[in-house]
């Protein structure tokens, strides 16, 4: 016991005896401590943001398409998805994700639109309301889609 309280006196004599040595000693200590906690809390933002963008490109998605064969094909054939298989799809996999059909009437290369007197060029997809949720993608003006408009045949203007 008196060989721990000999190591605390001349601990405190050094301290006492060089003041800047000390306080310098403590500081860079401060210093340290607070660099790590700065790259710990960057690193983990950078990581969030990673994630988030990730989250927003579908990483935890999965897509399903009809695909056909190349011979099928040259024969003027085309398999196609249609709302029984969306149904059974839903079926399936039980409601414990969130699932959304999207439907592009006129092809990957879209079709011109217009209101009025003004026309434009656009992709044009045929969805359902969990849509949005599902791509992030939300509505920044106007009406958002409701489920009593995404039934088969619903009017939706």
């Amino acid at each position: 016991m008196t060989m721990l309280l000999e190591c605390w006196r001349n601990g405190w004599r050094s301290l006492r005896g060089h003041p800047m040595r000390s306080l310098l000693s403590a500081l860079g200590i401060v210093i340290g401590v607070a660099a790590v906690i700065a790259v710990i809390a960057i690193v983990q933002g950078l990581s969030r943001s990673v994630s988030e963008n990730f989250d927003r490109l579908g990483a935890n998605s999965l897509s399903v398409e009809a695909k056909t064969e190349l011979e099928e094909a040259l024969q003027g054939r085309r398999n196609r998805l249609g709302w029984a298989d969306y149904r059974q799809i839903l079926r399936q996999e039980g409601g414990t994700a969130a699932l959304a059909a999207s439907f592009a009437p006129f092809g990957d290369y879209g079709a011109t639109v217009r209101y009025g007197r003004r026309t434009a060029f656009a992709a044009v997809n045929a969805v359902t309301a969990s849509y949005q949720t599902v791509q992030q993608a939300f509505v920044r003006e106007g009406a958002s889609y409701a489920t009593a408009t995404t039934a088969p045949g619903a009017r939706c203007a």
